[in-house]
């Protein structure tokens, strides 16, 4: 049996040509009763509105050259036209990676968090790290973003800076009380 596009050898078995990666299509044959029996007629399917790159590939397999992204290897893998490049193994092509976009509200709920530990205008700090992170998770469940790990580790942060902040007002507003109680029991 012979690859219908570059006409090397291949086994009945195969689905891709192991020379140019064209896939090996099953030729029947039919007898054409008002001739000769002996005579056959080929049924394969017409290839005349085959993709334009077909022919080149052949010629660029059958000199080694590149052609529209078509070597003539045999490690694999997909040439211009959608053809298999590889030694007979049918398998389909690799998905298409598309990265996460960035995800600012999860940076800035860590920056807060982050600022409201330190004291830096603690509740204020605070409420915008949560805010911030509330935010960044709902973008993070949509899938299109990422920041997952600064956005939890921004709440967990604010949510300390907030209870700081809380224990530094009470503390003022006690500070406050205890000084003006001394001052009028003189």
């Amino acid at each position: 049996m012979h690859c219908d596009n570059c006409g090397s050898e291949v086994d009945e078995k195969d689905v891709y040509c192991g020379n140019c990666g064209h896939r090996i299509e099953k030729q029947t044959e039919v007898i054409d009763h008002t001739h000769d029996a002996d005579e056959f007629i080929d049924v394969t399917p017409d290839r005349s509105n085959e993709d334009v790159f077909t022919s080149a590939n052949t010629s660029a397999n059958a000199t080694g050259s590149t052609f529209a992204g078509n070597t003539n290897n045999q490690s694999g893998g997909y040439n211009q036209n959608g053809t298999y490049n590889g030694a007979g193994r049918a398998t389909t092509p690799p998905p298409v990676y598309k990265p996460k976009l960035s995800n600012s509200s999860a940076t800035v709920s860590l920056v807060c968090g982050i600022l409201s530990l330190l004291g830096v205008f603690t509740l204020i700090t605070a409420i915008i790290g949560l805010t911030s992170s509330k935010k960044a998770m709902q973008l993070i469940s949509t899938g299109e973003y990422d920041g997952e790990s600064y956005a939890k580790a921004g709440k967990i942060c604010s949510t300390i800076g907030l209870v700081f902040g809380i224990l530094q007002v009470l503390w003022f507003v006690f500070y406050v009380f205890i000084t003006l109680a001394v001052m009028f029991a003189e």
